[in-house]
């Protein structure tokens, strides 16, 4: 009986697929909008047990039949997933981790990232329509966070907390004023969703180019970016200006910025107490490590800082017992509660980050040990593009390289906001940057035959 009645659903759902492509509404236009929004719509959740089922899903589970019949997936991917689904089986083997949390972790991370892969199958693996479709989207969504600074600013409470419909929304104020999240569910992720505009916004102004979008824009992301206050705005707006730097750009305008950048900093850390708080934590922090059981020395720290410092004490604990493969995919939390320091300290923090340990390095260490980080460090220095005569993928490629470093310093998550998204299109965009330095070096080669071939042509002249 239970078998025929999920044989008889695969058939409806089936049926139902193939009247909606045989209705065309399987058009290009209308997925790639869908693939799109799913970057974005991390701020509402339809049920939390026995997960969270994210809106995000909705437009994942209605496309993945049709990209399934019509695509396949890479084998260089599919042994990544294989190797990682092994690793995960033999942590739960061993006890460092639950199959429920394994299952929960792994299946997740199959379906999104073959998603997202498929969504760059189905546009010939050509990066930049989809990326030019994220930069429009995510001009409307700064667009709703000015909407909501401003009505924070009048007291125009409907206008500025979207809790009334987004129940993953944290409203977050500092020193009285709102720290801008627009529709994403923190401000956090905002500025981490955003590190790729905020990257070419801040290359526009610095070479007075207009590069996918204009100069107003620019200082619109900038001003957003700035307004979420967030430790991800200010590490890309650092590793941006390095980038640009380092490219080729005047001593002048060099010792210019620096200067700037050193005031600005300056200014910052004087006049926002948030940002004083964090950068004094950190520095107390690395000299004075060894009292990390020390309650006294705890109390002092905020909030985040000890979520940083506590995720990293657990994700070296548990890089110990196994540093080759770690404890597995979903293994944190599992982790966290042996290892936590407030299981050896009473404090009143509560368990920040207990899921996504607080940056992508902290959880790779703890989940995939060596074999995890190098699989992400290898992804960064293989598909960089580092030529800067294609300004375009150099562009692109370095505007998703600073989202990742800015993730794997202080963002968890292994598909919110998009970050299989940006993967691919960080590796799409390098093999289709080699494909036209290819076709360059061919072009050349011919032309130098051709002239060649021309000047050994006896055109009928006197000997």
């Amino acid at each position: 009986m239970g078998s025929a009645m999920v044989q008889q659903i695969l058939i409806t759902w089936n049926g139902v697929q193939n009247k909606m492509d045989n209705r065309g509404l399987y058009t290009e236009k209308r997925i790639n909008w869908l693939v799109v929004f799913t970057i974005f719509a991390t701020a509402y959740a339809f049920f939390r047990t026995p997960f969270e089922f994210y809106i995000f899903y909705i437009p994942i589970l209605i496309i993945f039949p049709y990209f399934f019949r019509h695509f396949n997936l890479g084998k260089g991917y599919l042994w990544i997933i294989l190797s990682l689904g092994i690793a995960g089986i033999f942590s739960v083997l061993t006890g460092t981790n639950t199959l429920d949390n394994f299952l929960k972790t792994y299946i997740s991370i199959f379906f999104i990232y073959s998603f997202y892969y498929y969504a760059f199958a189905f546009n010939g693996f050509k990066v930049e329509k989809l990326f030019g479709l994220y930069v429009k989207f995510a001009y409307v969504v700064v667009w709703i966070g000015v909407f909501q600074f401003a009505s924070a600013l009048i007291g125009f409470t409907p206008g500025y907390n979207f809790k009334w419909f987004l129940n993953k929304w944290t409203l977050v104020f500092s020193e009285g004023l709102l720290r801008v999240n627009s529709i994403v569910s923190e401000p956090s992720q905002l500025a981490f969703v955003l590190a790729p505009v905020l990257f070419i916004s801040i290359y526009n102004l610095m070479n007075n180019q207009v590069f996918m979008f204009s100069k107003k824009k620019a200082y619109l992301f900038i001003i957003i970016s700035l307004l979420t206050f967030s430790t991800h705005a200010y590490i890309i707006i650092l590793f941006s200006i390095a980038f640009i730097l380092l490219r080729h750009i005047s001593l002048p305008k060099t010792i210019i910025l620096l200067v700037s950048l050193f005031f600005a900093f300056t200014y910052i850390y004087a006049n926002f107490d948030l940002v004083r708080k964090r950068v004094d934590d950190s520095l107390l922090i690395v000299k004075e490590y060894d009292r990390i059981h020390d309650r006294v020395f705890l109390m002092r720290l905020n909030s985040s800082s000890f979520a940083l410092l506590n995720n990293y004490v657990v994700a070296i604990e548990s890089f110990k017992k196994n540093p080759v493969f770690g404890g597995g995919l979903g293994s944190h939390p599992e982790s966290f509660d042996k290892y936590s320091l407030t299981k050896s300290v009473q404090l009143p923090f509560e368990d920040f980050n207990k899921a996504d340990a607080n940056s992508l390095f902290l959880r790779l260490t703890s989940e995939t040990g060596l074999m995890g980080i190098t699989i992400f460090l290898v992804l960064i220095f293989k598909f960089r593009f580092g030529d800067s005569s294609n300004m375009k993928r150099w562009i692109i490629s370095h505007s998703i390289l600073v989202m990742m470093i800015a993730g794997f310093l202080r963002e968890g998550h292994y598909f919110h906001s998009g970050v299989p998204f940006f993967i691919f299109a960080y590796i799409f965009n390098y093999r289709q940057g080699q494909k036209e330095k290819e076709k360059q070096v061919q072009k050349r080669k011919i032309l130098n035959t051709t002239d060649k071939h021309e000047v050994h042509i006896n055109y009928g002249g006197s000997r």
